[in-house]
């Protein structure tokens, strides 16, 4: 249905910041000097993610944030908004990160080719 679409469409997105990230997919025109300092901690902390390994940073990540940053003390809801928006929907990224891959390995050409053709999606050069 449309909320599965939608949620695709935004883990495609995420995926290919993240393949950006690691492989440098687009054209860099602006440096991080353009970026406020919050936005460069986010980046940091985003780069420092896409290090990890592909569906043990969710599972990880799931860890930190209902443990560690106490979410399981919201109850229910706490439990519902770790488990889909950081557990599921980050493993969602990682699987279409996956799927990129295996049929494109690390070739950046191949992956914008890739993008293009099944997802009509055009990545600047």
């Amino acid at each position: 249905g449309w909320w599965t679409r939608k949620h695709d469409g935004y883990a495609l997105k995420e995926a290919i910041d993240l393949l950006d990230i690691e492989l440098g997919l687009f054209a860099k025109t602006n440096t991080s000097v353009d970026l406020s300092e919050e936005a460069q901690a986010k980046r940091k902390l985003k780069e420092r993610y896409a290090k990890q390994p592909l569906f043990v940073r969710a599972f990880v990540y799931f860890i930190y944030r209902y443990f560690f940053k106490l979410g399981f003390t919201e109850g229910v809801e706490g439990f519902l908004w770790n488990f889909l928006q950081v557990w599921w929907y980050r493993t969602l990224v990682d699987a279409k990160i996956y799927e990129i891959k295996k049929v494109c390995g690390n070739d950046r050409q191949k992956i914008k080719d890739y993008l293009l053709s099944h997802f009509s999606i055009e990545l600047e050069i």
